[in-house]
């Protein structure tokens, strides 16, 4: 059971994110999604948004445009977008984030 659950929370493709090291390699990460349709899952846009957000702050305007696309996104990926902010030099922008969250 803990097996499965571990492949729901991290698509092999996904997974690269964390192997990236430039903007360029997560545009290439990203469109490979969009083809495969990865991305039409909340779960799997939302983990995506989160992991570009989280794991370099400065690609938070990149991930805010991802998280823009998602038709439902997920209130974890909100929530990273909200710890993203608080990590970057203007952390007051958590508050779009979170009147997202409520409206």
């Amino acid at each position: 059971m803990m097996s499965s659950l571990r492949c729901i929370a991290k698509h092999p493709t996904i997974a690269l994110v964390d192997s990236s090291t430039t903007l360029k390699d997560l545009k290439q990460i990203h469109t490979q999604l969009l083809n495969n349709g990865v991305l039409n899952d909340p779960h799997h846009s939302g983990n995506f948004v989160a992991t570009v957000a989280v794991r370099n702050p400065n690609n938070l305007e990149y991930s805010n445009r991802i998280l823009d696309q998602c038709d439902n996104p997920t209130l974890f990926a909100f929530n990273s977008m909200i710890r993203a902010c608080s990590k970057c030099s203007a952390p007051t922008k958590s508050f779009h984030f979170y009147s997202r969250i409520l409206y």
